[in-house]
């Protein structure tokens, strides 16, 4: 089922958001990682799974779970339902076993869809704590487009980084702080979805 919605979107999103990307040599093999990306549409998640061609799992709001076709859609895709409004710590244990698992998993730091430019300061810490339990590295990946507004026919640029494997992340010394993993993480994002001239 997964492997024929991407088949089915594939075409689709290429043609409609007039995709180009970079850095698909970038995706590791053998790796135990998370993907990370900033978020600027609901788009976000089909373009992760479509430009890097590995099958992956979401966090998504658990609303979208009530509705019909979203429902078996997000489901194909692997998704977990989370509960924003709480602190759902089960949502973040199933994400952990995905990735101790062998699966990929992938997050967007900012936690929430956002039309202006990414700042290293929008990551929230649940990136770093993820990483941290699971002891994965990251993929960082930046979505850009112009004024960050999808539209119809207008270029979306998908710039697959450099992986950054566990080891290299900062956690601080003595109890880990999952906030400067988090910063670190979405500073690559930022320096990824920034670059060039379609915002400038």
């Amino acid at each position: 089922m997964y492997k024929f919605v991407i088949w089915l979107l594939t075409p689709f999103i290429k043609f409609f958001l007039r995709v180009k990307l970079e850095g698909r040599v970038n995706v590791p093999e053998g790796e135990k990682f998370i993907i990370c990306a900033n978020h600027i549409s609901n788009w976000d998640p089909i373009l992760v799974v479509v430009c890097t061609g590995i099958p992956i799992n979401f966090l998504a709001k658990e609303s979208l779970f009530k509705i019909p076709f979203v429902r078996g859609l997000v489901k194909a895709f692997g998704t977990i339902p989370v509960n924003r409004k709480a602190a759902d710590t089960a949502s973040i244990r199933k994400s952990i076993e995905v990735i101790q698992n062998g699966g990929c998993f992938s997050i967007f730091p900012q936690g929430m869809r956002t039309h202006v430019k990414p700042q290293p300061d929008q990551a929230k810490k649940g990136v770093g704590l993820i990483c941290h339990k699971a002891e994965a590295g990251v993929l960082p990946i930046g979505i850009t487009t112009k004024n960050y507004k999808v539209a119809p026919f207008r270029r979306i640029t998908v710039r697959i980084g450099e992986f950054i494997p566990f080891e290299a992340l900062e956690f601080g010394e003595g109890k880990p702080d999952y906030s400067i993993a988090a910063t670190q993480i979405f500073t690559e994002i930022c320096n990824l979805a920034n670059k060039g001239s379609e915002n400038d």
